[in-house]
């Protein structure tokens, strides 16, 4: 059985969510849908990674921009424990504390400096999100030069 640390990857696939738009417009609050099996498992104060997956995107709707290649562009804190205010699907608030959409922390370098991370981390998976074990957070915030302490302040 797993236990849920409170460490979360929030998933994006770019042709259905723009992540790279949304750090680089971003305003005010957001949310992000969830998976109904894992609603009692959210709780505001509770840090997560945006983590995108393979960039399907055609042309036109790169507007310009490059493709996102997979990997790590945002660290964030959720807000809110899990709703269904206004919307068929359970969703979370979240707050994006860091944004990396200059410089992510790609898949494959994960592959080469930490092979053994958690499985889901490397490989993707197809869920709006997915909880990561406390080591595994930990070691991503070192590889991304940040301090969960200082985090938690901001």
């Amino acid at each position: 059985m797993f236990v849920y640390d409170g460490y979360w990857a929030l998933v994006s696939a770019p042709h259905m969510f723009p992540t790279d738009r949304y750090l680089r417009e971003r305003t005010g609050p957001d949310s992000w849908y969830v998976d109904r099996p894992r609603v009692p498992h959210y709780a505001a104060g509770q840090l997560a990674v945006i983590r995108v997956g393979i960039d399907k995107r055609r042309k036109a709707e790169l507007d310009g921009h490059p493709r996102l290649k997979p990997g790590l562009y945002a660290l964030c804190e959720i807000t809110s424990g899990a709703q269904y205010e206004g919307a068929e699907r359970p969703w979370i608030g979240v707050r994006v504390l860091r944004s990396y959409l200059e410089r992510p922390l790609l898949v494959a370098t994960l592959r080469h400096v930490a092979p053994d991370l958690f499985p889901p981390l490397l490989r993707g998976v197809q869920a709006s999100t997915f909880p990561i074990p406390r080591g595994d957070f930990r070691r991503l915030l070192d590889l991304l030069g940040e301090d969960e302490a200082a985090l938690r302040r901001a």
